[in-house]
């Protein structure tokens, strides 16, 4: 059975080592899917709105506004499907 520490460890040797050549056939956004899954695997606390790329104008108590639904959001709100990384969380 593949657990949280377990599915980490796989996708990072699959970047590390690729003794079978894998990297070389994924399409850019194969990559960048799968680094963005091993981020969301290594650091499920940050996928919040707060951490999201279209979050802004933070208030100090971390509320903010959410740029793609154009509403007030809070910074522990769940991400929805348009959730992307800050510039500064990526790997």
């Amino acid at each position: 059975m593949m657990d949280r520490k377990k599915a980490i460890a796989v996708i990072e040797e699959i970047f590390e080592i690729d003794s079978l050549g894998f990297l070389s056939s994924f399409s850019d956004e194969q990559d960048e899917a799968i680094r963005f899954a091993l981020y969301a695997l290594k650091h499920p606390e940050l996928i919040r709105c707060g951490r999201c790329e279209t979050f802004a104008d933070e208030y100090a108590n971390g509320d903010g506004w959410c740029y793609h639904k154009d509403r007030f959001a809070t910074c522990d709100d769940e991400p929805c499907g348009a959730f992307t990384r800050r510039a500064e969380d990526c790997v």
